[in-house]
């Protein structure tokens, strides 16, 4: 699991469960934050184009 190996590099990582999909939020080495999105499966009627 991506968190897991994340942590292991002393890497803080955390998932959000969000209803739409799961959110892994990691601290980077310079003090911000980087939001990795799962990709939605449930498009709610709407088309992905150009994928």
């Amino acid at each position: 699991m991506l968190q897991r190996r994340l942590e292991a590099s002393r890497l803080s990582a955390e998932i959000v469960d969000e209803a739409y999909n799961r959110t892994l939020i990691v601290d980077t080495p310079d003090g911000t934050k980087l939001w990795i999105n799962g990709a939605m499966t449930d498009l709610h009627g709407y088309q992905r184009v150009g994928a």
